[in-house]
């Protein structure tokens, strides 16, 4: 016998996988002459199994390894059918042979991969989630922890019609409203008209809008285990919340990252307003970690106190006479607080001495600088149209510059906007704009509201959640119809409009949409403002609200390719970090619709591929009608439109506030929200057709299956349609409100 050189199939021999090819009695039964009829039973299956080969030529993939089988051995010599019965055997047990050497290989592989990642995620969790749940850095405020009854015990001791005194705490955020527009009072009085030049002897400091004191000093507890001593360094606010260490080399998604590279500490103790804030100051945002949520509270704080710009403006708005006065501020000599002037009239009576002493030449101008203005519009109309050239969006920079005429002008209104396109354009890095709160507590929702402004402790508080939101929704909708801005709601608001118009009791913030013109228009006129919501109700003073309006800086940019710029701008609650998302429609043109029926909608979440799809079948239209009609709108995130649905917008109330809706947003609803009608009972709420509102499963004794509302107490908002705001029932703690 021959000696060969070592084969595949000897070492599927040694593993048992495949019967034993060499010349042997296991062999010795066969019947060479018939190739169909094999007495050995372990082969009979098989071979029926190939029969339909009819001996064709060995594979290739058994040629390729044939070349180690020496034919000279004593199995190939039998015959030549022999060969062929063998040569087919052998190619299905080396093909069987291949699939199972691939199978093991997935497994292996995905074992690999799965560890990895079960690796890395037990990683980032010690260095995210062993932050601690409870940190007791900041003092304990019981009214941060009222639950829902007794914070409804507290509404109905208030007396609203009271008097409010100014400086009976320790921050109030009326003093600076009220100063400022004593200074306006008294140049109006002065001057006649609007000056800028008094704005000089003002300067804009964040922390006379905002309680530091109650975000940033420590407990005494912590005082107490930390030697008397606050947060002194970066690297004790890292230890403190359980950052990772420098050492990430098992951190196999996330390899550069440092310890806290976003905070600094503050050398000269004089940089301090307070020496027992934390002696360091955050100089951007952190996405990668989940913070507690007291950790989270202290790093916003001190970005907005140390690093955060001043806003461009304040903007007073008044909802009663449909006014909004506008005052720029001077940044060259921002930072530094105001006096505490306690001795102040009423914010409503400056307002009336305001609006009494403005003169025509100040009102409703287009101004080419920021200048003091005021805009007043009569009540918003029932209806009004909206034209194609309110969602046509520019394409390119010479578009751009028709858009803004005055782009050459130093300093203009139009200059400083076109100078933040052409740089994002140069640079083509549209980096993500608005960051959300990651905390490690799920379920209070962080992302639900700005890391600059996050001050929420409590797991939910309904009514404040809905007072917060409600009173939002109010000022944005007084401020919009004051400025002619073209706005209406849209998807989770504007379902719970279709309600009862009302927030959705479950909803965590508002959705709005916006035309391009009027995009454009609030991208240049009133980005960086501080929306300060002076109206006071028929009822009762009902808060002031205080907002900015944060224009993200790639508005102009409708492609979105990264997915991290869906939304267009953003209304903040500086109060809390809450915010109403705005979004941009805009038409798509001939290349952009080309692209999005054949890149974008297939690869889009199955729910707004079915709201595509929609509007197709709605329509009676498809995608060649589409392209031919150019009448396609988008939002950034894929939801779309025909011009016809959104050109004619009605009245209506939402919030007990006049709001624009679509003339057929019901249809748009039914595609949106395919089920809305079928589904009665969500995320742990029923509608309760009797108070025709959305009541808690536990405020019911027969919880979700009470559809009637029979056994349900309702609290709050069927007393009145406008509920005081949360910082108004706050002040009960300070003794400012009396009590009934």
């Amino acid at each position: 016998m021959q000696s060969r050189s070592p084969s595949l199939f000897d070492i599927d021999k040694e593993l048992g996988s495949i019967p034993n090819l060499n010349h042997s009695n296991n062999y010795t039964s066969y019947d060479y002459n018939d190739n169909n009829n094999i007495n050995d039973s372990k082969y009979k299956d098989k071979d029926k199994e190939f029969n339909y080969l009819n001996y064709s030529p060995i594979s290739s993939i058994t040629s390729s390894i044939a070349k180690y089988w020496n034919y000279n051995s004593p199995i190939a010599s039998k015959s030549s059918s022999s060969l062929h019965y063998y040569s087919h055997t052998t190619k299905y047990l080396i093909l069987n042979r291949y699939r199972l050497l691939i199978k093991r290989f997935i497994i292996i592989f995905s074992i690999i991969i799965s560890i990895i990642l079960i690796f890395s995620k037990y990683y980032n969790s010690i260095t995210t989630v062993s932050s601690p749940i409870k940190w007791d850095y900041l003092d304990y405020d019981p009214f941060d922890y009222l639950n829902d009854d007794e914070t409804y015990q507290i509404i109905k001791s208030l007396d609203f019609s009271a008097p409010l005194p100014y400086g009976k705490l320790g921050y109030d955020p009326r003093i600076p409203v009220a100063n400022y527009l004593q200074e306006l009072s008294e140049t109006l009085k002065l001057t006649g008209t609007l000056s800028f030049n008094y704005l000089s002897k003002y300067k804009f400091s964040w922390k006379d809008w905002i309680n530091f004191d109650k975000r940033l000093l420590p407990s005494n507890k912590f005082l107490n285990n930390h030697n008397g001593n606050t947060l002194l360094t970066c690297n004790e606010f890292s230890n403190e919340l359980g950052f990772p260490k420098l050492n990430n080399k098992w951190n196999f998604w996330n390899w550069n990252i440092d310890n806290l590279t976003n905070c600094i500490d503050i050398i000269n103790i004089d940089e301090l307003i307070n020496v027992n804030y934390p002696h360091f100051k955050i100089i951007k945002p952190i996405d990668d970690f989940s913070l507690n949520v007291e950790g989270r509270i202290v790093h916003g704080a001190l970005y907005t106190l140390h690093s955060m710009p001043s806003p461009e403006r304040l903007i007073f708005v008044d909802g009663v006479s449909n006014t909004n006065i506008i005052l720029p501020i001077n940044n060259d000599i921002s930072q530094d607080s105001i006096d505490d002037n306690v001795d102040l009239p009423p914010i409503n009576l400056l307002v009336n001495d305001i609006l009494n002493s403005i003169i025509d030449k100040d009102t409703n101008i287009n101004p080419l600088y920021d200048t003091a203005r005021i805009i007043h519009n009569i009540p918003p109309p029932l209806t009004y149209q909206l034209s194609r050239e309110d969602f046509e969006n520019p394409n390119n920079i010479n578009e751009i510059e028709d858009k803004l005429p005055n782009y050459q002008i130093k300093n203009s209104l139009n200059n400083k906007l076109y100078k933040n396109i052409f740089n994002q354009i140069k640079l083509q890095k549209f980096d993500k704009y608005f960051h959300e709160t990651r905390v490690n507590n799920e379920l209070i929702g962080g992302s639900h509201y700005d890391w600059r402004f996050y001050n929420i402790k409590e797991i939910d508080n309904e009514f404040k959640r809905l007072t917060i939101l409600q009173k939002m929704i109010q000022a944005w909708i007084k401020f919009t119809n004051n400025a002619n801005i073209q706005t209406w709601l849209s998807h989770g608001t504007l379902l719970g409009h279709s309600f009862n118009n009302k927030t959705l009791p479950w909803d965590f913030d508002h959705d709005v949409q916006i035309s391009s013109s009027s995009m454009w228009e609030m991208a240049n006129k009133f980005n960086q403002s501080l929306i300060i919501d002076i109206s006071k109700d028929n009822l009762f003073d009902s808060g002031m609200g205080i907002y900015l309006i944060d224009i993200n800086n790639n508005f102009f940019n409708r492609s979105n390719e990264n997915k991290k710029n869906t939304i267009d701008g953003r209304f903040i609650d500086i109060q809390n970090g809450m915010y109403i998302d705005i979004t941009q429609l805009s038409f798509l043109n001939v290349n952009e619709i080309e692209e999005k029926l054949t890149k974008v909608v297939p690869k889009i979440h199955k729910d707004l591929k079915n709201e595509f799809y929609g509007l197709l079948k709605g329509k009676n239209l498809n995608n060649d009608l589409i392209i031919k009609s150019q009448d396609l709108l988008s939002c950034k995130n894929n939801h779309f439109y025909q011009f016809d649905e959104v050109n004619e917008m009605k009245l209506e109330i939402f919030e007990n506030v006049p709001v624009y809706v679509q003339k057929d947003y019901h249809n748009i609803l039914n595609r949106e929200f395919p089920r809305r009608k079928q589904i009665w009972t969500i995320e742990g709420y029923t509608w309760r057709r009797q108070y025709r509102e959305w009541i808690k499963n536990s405020d019911c004794l027969r919880g979700r299956f009470d559809y009637n509302g029979d056994s349900c107490k309702i609290r709050g908002r069927d007393k009145s349609a406008t509920l005081p705001y949360w910082e108004s029932v706050a002040l009960v703690y300070g003794g400012i409100y009396p009590m009934r």
